[in-house]
């Protein structure tokens, strides 16, 4: 079977394939599955990419909910390893799903701090989610 770390990476980028084709369904399935073995395995980082998808895949559902929860795991686990643009990225993800809902605060809030943390921006490059001690740095 080779290593299974190496087949569940794999695995993921099925996932992505199936999300870029349209087949939201099969790629859901492929990244939740990805998703409980980089868990159990503490792969954090690849957890947190995997996160990010679902989040997309759970907005495209209309399950804003699921996307929020997803994107608010994918964050905190993209703070935790210190991965600010990849933070970033998923906070600009939230602030699309903010502007579907209509949230317009709430999409200005994310954008800009999405904005803070991109190089060359004008502000910090640090991410600051309101919580005392986290931020990401690059």
């Amino acid at each position: 079977m080779g290593d299974t770390g190496e087949l569940q990476s794999l695995l993921a980028h099925r996932a992505y394939t199936a999300m870029h084709r349209g087949d939201f369904d099969l790629a859901e399935r492929l990244f939740a599955k990805a998703s409980a073995f980089f868990e159990r395995q503490r792969r954090y980082g690849d957890l947190a990419v995997c996160e990010q998808a679902r989040a997309f895949l759970a907005g495209q559902r209309g399950d804003s909910t699921g996307a929020d929860d997803l994107m608010t795991a994918s964050l905190a686990r993209f703070e935790h390893i210190g991965a600010s643009i990849a933070a970033a990225d998923t906070m600009l993800l939230g602030a699309q799903h903010a502007y579907d809902r209509g949230d317009i605060t709430e999409m200005k809030r994310l954008a800009q701090e999405a904005r803070d943390v991109y190089p060359g921006s004008e502000g910090p490059r640090a991410v600051r989610t309101g919580r005392p001690h986290a931020r990401a740095h690059p």
